[in-house]
């Protein structure tokens, strides 16, 4: 009997790529903290004096599939929301936007589960909270033209 390999999960995978290549020091924009909620391993705890988040969990829907041809075949898509949250002033805000958009740039190709990564949307969102910005981007993990699994 063959062992199949574990699902990936995609807000791992996202938050491991950017963390993985973030670069500091060619935008001066220092690396945020990047939490998965429920990955078993970071406390779900935020000081915003100290440091920049990044939650990352999946969107809704997180998943897609979409038959092609004969329905042999299908079209996948995981949709993953990263919610951006610092102290530090809309520019900063606006700063990770653009780290976060270049490291995806930069993997379109690279992650071995998934065809492609693409950047999707950034909005910022209205925060009551006074000196906080809050931004949601999505990213998407894209596999096209995958045969349907048929057998276990």
């Amino acid at each position: 009997m063959s062992h199949i390999a574990d699902e990936p999960i995609p807000p791992v995978v996202i938050s491991s790529m950017l963390n993985n290549n973030w670069n500091e020091y060619s935008g001066h924009i220092p690396k945020p903290t990047f939490i998965v909620p429920n990955d078993g391993v970071t406390p779900l705890r935020e000081n915003l004096t100290t440091a920049d988040y990044v939650y990352v969990t999946l969107d809704t829907p997180g998943y897609e599939e979409i038959p092609i041809g004969n329905w042999s075949y299908v079209n996948r898509r995981y949709k993953v929301l990263l919610q951006l949250r610092t102290r530090n002033g809309r520019q900063r805000l606006y700063n990770l936007f653009r780290e976060i958009r270049r490291v995806t740039h930069s993997q379109i190709h690279s992650l071995a589960d998934y065809q492609r990564v693409r950047f999707e949307s950034f909005n910022e969102l209205f925060n009551e909270d006074f000196n906080i910005w809050d931004a949601r981007i999505i990213i998407s993990l894209e596999n096209a033209a995958v045969a349907f699994e048929t057998t276990g």
